[in-house]
C-alpha cells in the first residue's frame, strides 16, 4: 500500500479568475513583442550603444 492520499477537489487548482490560458503561440508572440521594443528603442540611444 501506497501512503498517498486519495485526491480531493481542493488539491486540484482551479482558476479563480480570468487566468489566460496558455496557447501554443504564446511564447512566439512575447518575443516578437520584444523585439520590436527593442528595436524602437535603437533610435533613442543610436547605433553607437549597440557597439560599446
Amino acid at each position: 500500500m501506497s501512503s498517498i492520499p486519495p485526491p480531493t477537489e481542493m488539491s486540484v487548482a482551479a482558476p479563480t479568475g480570468p487566468v489566460p490560458v496558455r496557447r501554443p503561440g504564446a511564447g512566439r508572440a512575447v518575443a516578437v513583442v520584444v523585439l520590436v521594443a527593442a528595436a524602437a528603442l535603437i533610435p533613442l540611444f543610436g547605433p553607437r550603444a549597440a557597439l560599446d
